[in-house]
């Protein structure tokens, strides 16, 4: 999959292991760095091997770090046909833009 990110800031803070030890700590640092690689070698999502690790959340797509930190991505197509549920066609997805680190305890 092609992964982008929302700002150069974020990007800096996910792909900088120097920058990122500053913003997140070192096990976050290695588990973001880990789905990063596993997401960039996978297809699609669905072809992601660590299914267990993802929740949807309509366009949403969210991988948990740690109990308190997660990982926030949208699908990054210009056009993918929504489910009338809010669903997408995640077996289509081949691009996902990084939002957001989330950290629930700030």
């Amino acid at each position: 999959m092609i992964i982008s990110f929302r700002s150069r800031e974020l990007r800096d803070n996910a792909l900088n292991e120097f920058i990122s030890l500053f913003e997140y700590s070192a096990h976050i640092v290695d588990k973001l760095k880990f789905f990063l690689l596993v997401l960039n070698s996978s297809q699609n999502v669905v072809e992601f091997p660590l299914q267990h690790t993802l929740s949807f959340h309509g366009e949403n797509l969210e991988i948990s770090l740690d109990e308190n930190t997660s990982i926030i991505f949208k699908q990054a197509h210009k056009n993918v046909a929504v489910a009338a549920d809010g669903s997408l066609p995640w077996e289509k997805v081949t691009r996902l833009q990084l939002i957001e680190v989330r950290n629930t305890t700030c």
